[in-house]
Parts: structure tokens; C-alpha cells; sequence
């Protein structure tokens, strides 16, 4: 089995996955952060994928579909020569198209974009071309092949889910659904179809580097509430994203950054965004901050205000990982995976504790109704016990 040859605290960012047209940064890599996330292993057709001591490897059953970076929510698993989602070059009533590279080139549409799975095409992806070809229809082309293909769905089009989430997300947004990406049947004989998607080449004039940069340079404008909604930023300034020093959850950010601008050109649309949402009992809440410490994107980070404490949560870092409702002792954490959130709760407090000083130990802490800090509580407890185990049962025979 091929695999990367570093250690992961030693792995060069983008580095190519042998056996395989694959690139990862793990910088990015969320199993290294969080131990709950396999979206890309889950996403291979083929189960070529795999996690070893968190390095990432493939076995010769990998077809190069990238359904793999597809499900990647942060950009660490991604394919040379991915096509950027770049408006083609259109003619008046011209739809935008795209086809499986394992069409024929001749029998693809003139200006199609060209991926090497219709699957490995992401939410954010569509969207953002969605963004920048405007009012003009996105049609994902089915050869009928799919079921056929090692790399596709045995009874459906590979890209069904992402349309379909794409397409919710669109009307919501005020796209008319004559305007939205659809799946059209356009079946070509099984015979023209070959056993392996071509080596990947560069389809497009613009580089998925380029892609990449755009969308971080956009994503800064959102963190600093330069985007707006309707006219308006509509929110809080967020945390600079690169100040956090965590990991960047580039697919959202670019479902988001492309729905507030086709949202800026439809007014009038309802002003919330598909985002996750996290609560926090703040009666069982002791403000440890283990959910904010194992956060792999600094979606939920501590604060402290003039004499109170607590943790706040932003709805856009957010990738769904769950690690902090599995880590806290106190089962305080609540996950809910989507919900419609407004621009102005993106960044909210969810608890907010008085800061006190413990009676013993005269440290500061929050988030515990009593006057002595856990930790001396809990020592306390411990030589209680102690004390208890160790005295005599009374039932000794002399």
C-alpha cells in the first residue's frame, strides 16, 4: 500500500498521495484535530482511502474520481487539475454545462467544464459557479453511465445529493428554479465509456490554486463583514479567520460567501443561512473550556468581560465534527446539523458565567454555582473518600 512517507508533524503541506493524482495538506486534515471526521474515506466508492497514525494512504483500487475532496469540508484533500468553478465563456441563452471526463471530448458541449466525476463536484463548488455565471442555468450532464462506473452510484446520478442541496439552498436564496443546476438525461452508448477516468490535466484557464485563493481572499472579506446582506453586513464583524490559528473550513465559507452575493442581487430573500447550530446548558456548564479546546476551527473559542466568562459559537467556523459535544464531562454540549441562522446570531454567546475566587486556593474561576473552585472541590472530595476508605469497619476480631 502506497502512503505518504513523513510523519504527520513532519508532512509538507500539499503533498502529493502516491499512487494517486491526490494532494493533502495536513495542516488542513481533520482527523488530525478531530477524531470523529471521515467524510473523504466514507465518500470513496471504492473504500480506497484510509487513515493510518493520520496519514493518509490509497490502495490500487482508487479510481481518481475525487469524490474524496468533494466531502473534504476544509480543503486538505483536493486533485491536481480539479477545474475551478470559472464562468465559461457564453453566448446569449447558452446554458454553462458540465460532463464526465470520460466523455469523449468531441461529444461534450462547447465551453463544458469537464470533471473527472460528476460525485466529485461539492456544494460549494456549484454554488460558486452558480455565483459567477449569474442568472444563466448550470446543467450537469448524465451519460447514464453511472451505474455502470466503478466510481459512481449503482441506481442514481452521482451528483443527485449535491443538486439537491444546492438547489434548497439556491431557493432560499431568491434564485427562480428555472435558474437553478439540474441534472438532464443526455445517455451516450456503454460503449463509448472507458474503464478509467483519463489522468487528470488541466481542463480550465484558471488554476484550483487560483480557486483556493479567491475563495480565502473572500472568505477574509466576510470575517471582516465586508460581504453584506441586501446591502448591508447585517452582522458582527467575525474573527479573522487566519488569526486563529486553526483549521479554515473553506467549503463553508464558500457555500456562504457565494449565497450572501446571489442573495445581494435578489432582495427581498429571507435573511438566515443554512448553518449549524451548537447549545450549551449553562446549568451543567462548569466554563472549563474543553469544548473550545478541542475544536479543531476555533468555532466555539472562551471569552472573558468584565467579570463574567463563557463560550461563544461561530456558526460559520462551524464543520460539523461534533468533538465537542463527545468531549464534554458534563454532557452540556447540544449539536444540531442545520438550522436557519441570521446573519446577526453568526456569532453569538451561548453561556456567561460570573467570575469568582475560590475561598481556598484564591484562584478565579467560573462557571460553578459554589465558592470553592473544581478543583480544590474535587480534592477535597478525594481525601474525603481517602479518609472514609481507611477508617476502621469496626467488626476487627480482638
Amino acid at each position: 500500500m502506497d502512503q505518504l512517507s513523513q510523519s504527520p508533524s513532519k508532512a509538507v503541506s500539499r503533498q502529493e498521495i502516491a499512487g494517486s493524482s491526490l494532494l493533502w495538506n495536513n495542516a488542513a486534515c481533520l482527523p488530525l484535530s478531530a477524531q470523529g471526521c471521515r467524510q473523504c474515506a466514507d465518500a470513496c466508492p471504492a473504500d480506497a482511502l484510509h487513515f493510518r497514525t493520520g496519514i493518509p494512504s490509497v490502495t490500487p483500487q482508487c479510481t481518481e474520481c475525487a469524490r474524496c475532496a468533494a466531502a473534504c469540508p476544509t480543503d486538505a484533500l483536493t486533485r491536481k487539475h480539479f477545474p475551478a468553478p470559472a464562468a465559461p465563456v457564453l453566448r446569449a441563452g447558452d446554458s454553462a454545462y458540465i460532463d464526465c471526463s470520460k466523455v469523449p471530448r468531441t461529444r461534450s458541449p462547447e465551453g463544458a467544464i469537464r470533471v473527472p466525476c460528476l460525485g466529485a463536484i461539492s456544494t460549494g463548488w456549484l454554488l460558486t459557479l452558480q455565483d459567477q455565471i449569474g442568472d444563466t442555468p448550470v446543467i450537469l450532464l448524465n451519460r447514464g453511465w453511472c451505474a455502470s462506473c466503478p466510481s459512481g452510484d449503482a441506481s442514481t446520478c452521482s451528483a443527485n445529493a449535491v443538486v439537491a442541496d444546492a438547489g434548497r439552498m439556491l431557493a432560499d436564496a431568491g434564485l427562480p428554479a428555472q435558474l437553478q443546476a439540474r441534472i438532464e438525461l443526455h445517455p451516450l452508448p456503454l460503449a463509448q465509456m472507458p474503464e478509467a477516468i483519463p489522468a487528470a490535466v488541466e481542463e480550465t484557464m484558471i488554476s484550483r490554486r487560483g480557486f483556493f485563493s479567491r475563495g480565502f481572499s473572500e472568505a477574509a472579506g466576510l470575517a471582516s463583514g465586508a460581504l453584506s446582506v441586501n446591502g448591508s453586513t447585517g452582522h458582527a464583524p467575525l474573527p479573522p479567520l487566519v488569526a486563529l490559528g486553526r483549521v479554515i473550513p473553506a467549503e463553508q465559507i464558500r457555500r456562504m460567501t457565494a449565497l450572501l452575493n446571489i442573495r445581494s442581487r435578489h432582495p427581498g430573500t429571507p435573511a438566515t443561512l443554512p448553518l449549524p447550530a451548537v447549545s450549551i446548558d449553562s446549568d451543567q456548564c462548569e466554563n472549563h473550556g474543553i469544548c473550545s479546546a478541542v475544536c479543531p476551527t476555533g468555532a466555539l473559542a472562551k471569552y472573558d468581560d468584565n467579570g463574567t466568562a463563557g463560550i461563544r459559537f461561530n456558526a460559520l467556523l462551524c464543520v460539523s465534527c461534533r468533538q465537542c459535544e463527545r468531549d464534554c464531562p458534563q454532557q452540556a454540549v447540544r449539536f444540531t446539523t442545520l438550522r436557519g441562522t441570521t446573519p446577526q446570531d453568526i456569532d453569538r454567546e451561548l453561556t456567561r458565567h460570573p467570575v469568582k475566587v475560590c475561598v481556598k486556593c484564591e484562584d478565579e474561576f467560573s462557571g460553578d454555582p459554589g465558592e470553592t473552585c473544581p478543583v480544590c472541590r474535587k480534592t477535597q472530595a478525594l481525601f474525603v473518600r481517602r479518609d472514609v476508605t481507611n477508617e476502621p469497619s469496626g467488626n476487627a476480631v480482638a
